[in-house]
C-alpha cells in the first residue's frame, strides 16, 4: 500500500527552463539519474547501474509531468511535477507528488530534498 508524499519547493528560474529539467532525457541525467533514456513514451532511468523504466502519463509544457513506474519495487506507483507561477510575485514552486510505500514518506522525502538540491545547483538557483 502506498501514501502520497507532496513537496514543494521555491525554485528561482523560469518555469520553461525548469521544466526542461524535468522532461528532458539530457537535462534529467544532469540531476535525477545517472543516465536517462527516452524511448516513445518510456523513459529509462540508471542509477548505480539499475535500470527503472517509467511511462509518460501526463505532460503539459511548462506546467506539469507525470510518470509510472513500469519496472522494479515500486512497479504501479507515479511520481510527477507540477510548476506554479504566483503571477503576484513571481516566484516559481515546484511541487512533487510521489506514490512512496507506506512508513517510508521521510526516508524519500530526504531523497527528494537531495534530488532538488542537485537540480538547484544545475540551474544556478
Amino acid at each position: 500500500m502506498n501514501s502520497t508524499l507532496e513537496l514543494e519547493y521555491l525554485v528561482r528560474s523560469s518555469p520553461k527552463i525548469l521544466f526542461k529539467f524535468l522532461s528532458n532525457p539530457d537535462s534529467l541525467q544532469e540531476w535525477f539519474a545517472d543516465k536517462v533514456n527516452k524511448e516513445q513514451n518510456v523513459f529509462s532511468f540508471v542509477w548505480d547501474g539499475e535500470e527503472e523504466q517509467a511511462e509518460l502519463l501526463d505532460f503539459k509544457e511548462a506546467e506539469a509531468i507525470r510518470f509510472q513506474w513500469i519496472n522494479g519495487e515500486r512497479a504501479g506507483a507515479s511520481f510527477g511535477f507540477r510548476i506554479e507561477k504566483d503571477d503576484l510575485t513571481g516566484g516559481v514552486a515546484l511541487w512533487i507528488s510521489d506514490e512512496v510505500p507506506k512508513g517510508k514518506t521521510q526516508e524519500y522525502t530526504l531523497i527528494w530534498n537531495a534530488q532538488i538540491e542537485a537540480l538547484m545547483k544545475v540551474l544556478g538557483s
